[in-house]
């Protein structure tokens, strides 16, 4: 079963000066999506009533300011070159990671998901994994402890 994924970046806000630099983009606002795949539950070689739940999904979005100080001509890109993949790779930086599904919006929007289809399920899949090549996660949900009686 798998949990799919879009990290999306949307509108930039920029700076026209900082220091001696010009059009210095100083926040970038984001979203996640993540869906699972269906979630069927019974077999109909088995006697049992298949149900079918289309499949679960979660979004959510913020923004991140970006930080000026230390700004040198090295690092520094204008906005005219700011791409997608650069506003990506300064959002993942901003948390120290360098891949998406460990950035923690995506991380909290597959965990939703997968806490929701354990809900969901009479049979607790094994892993709640994928192989999507736009981003899927191997993340496996574990549910809480039961309260002592």
């Amino acid at each position: 079963m798998a949990i799919n994924y879009t990290l999306s970046m949307g509108s930039v806000k920029k700076r026209l000066t900082e220091g001696s630099f010009s059009d210095v983009v100083v926040e970038a606002s984001f979203s996640v999506y993540a869906q699972s795949d269906a979630i069927t539950t019974g077999t109909e070689e088995g006697g049992d009533l298949v149900v079918t739940q289309p499949a679960f999904s979660y979004s959510c979005g913020g923004t991140k300011t970006f930080s000026v100080d230390g700004l040198d001509a090295s690092t520094f890109v204008p906005f005219g070159d700011v791409t997608t993949e650069t506003l990506k790779g300064w959002l993942l930086a901003s948390e120290g990671v360098s891949d998406v599904k460990d950035f923690s919006y995506v991380k909290s929007s597959i965990e939703n998901v997968a806490k929701r289809i354990y809900e969901y399920s009479k049979e607790v899949p094994a892993v709640v994994a994928g192989d999507d090549a736009s981003g899927s996660s191997d993340f496996v949900y574990t549910p809480p402890a039961a309260p002592e009686e």
